[in-house]
């Protein structure tokens, strides 16, 4: 049986709440028994049992009356995802043992097939491998920035006030995206480099939503703080 199965619908919906809102101030699972406060109009412990008879507890009001509580819900979507984190690092330790073991050629073919199979992957990898942004890797990038002021303007030589907020989306998402893969890779540099590129970009594109365009600049010079920030805090580390 599904234990959501225990609560009433609103009352799952507000433990979810709960459990997303991080009122959980304390979880402790040991065997059987889990153990929890949750902070709610007062900060409420919940127990729980797991065996042929489980058996959970409140001692807030509502759940004092019979009902099983949003205090206790939220627990257990707590527990299942503890649960869940529990079983990954398991599986990533295990992997890590096989990789311990495993011999060098193997690891090395394995890792050349995938490589050879997924484009994003072998970027990262040859950036990580480098230290450094092939040259190929960043054109590319600001290509896929430049189509699409490209593609927007296409018709006008501007983008169309009811094109406007299309091309913010699109463009934006676009920055953040390349951004993201390049800081995943652990190069701030190039980060900043593309993000300086789409701020030149955008300046000399012709946008006639003037608000659309000014919002879209500070949103990427936004990024390129936090990234500023971000390197400065690993030069200094």
């Amino acid at each position: 049986m599904d234990w959501k199965e225990l609560f009433r619908s609103v009352i799952l919906e507000r433990g979810l709440r709960y459990f997303q809102e991080d009122r959980i101030e304390l979880l402790e699972i040991e065997d059987q028994h889990l153990h929890a406060k949750v902070k709610g109009t007062f900060v409420y412990t919940v127990d729980m049992t797991f065996s042929d008879e489980n058996a959970m507890s409140c001692d807030c009001p509502y759940a004092k009356k019979g009902d099983n509580c949003k205090h206790e819900a939220a627990v257990l979507f707590a527990y299942e995802k503890e649960i869940e984190k529990r079983d990954r690092q398991e599986e990533e330790r295990e992997l890590l043992a096989l990789i311990d073991e495993a011999d060098e050629t193997l690891v090395r073919h394995f890792l050349w097939v995938i490589l050879k199979n997924d484009p994003r992957l072998a970027a990262l990898f040859t950036i990580k491998a480098s230290g450094q942004i092939p040259e190929k890797y960043m054109s590319s990038m600001k290509d896929r920035l430049q189509r699409i002021v490209t593609h927007y303007t296409q018709y006008y030589d501007y983008v169309t006030y009811e094109q406007a907020e299309a091309f913010y989306q699109t463009f934006y998402m676009n920055w953040y995206q390349m951004a993201v893969f390049l800081l995943t890779s652990e190069s701030e540099q190039g980060a900043l480099e593309l993000g300086e590129y789409a701020i030149s970009l955008i300046s000399s594109t012709r946008i006639e939503d003037e608000e659309i365009a000014f919002i879209l600049q500070e949103a990427i010079k936004e990024n390129i703080n936090e990234i500023c920030n971000r390197l400065a805090e690993r030069q200094m580390s």
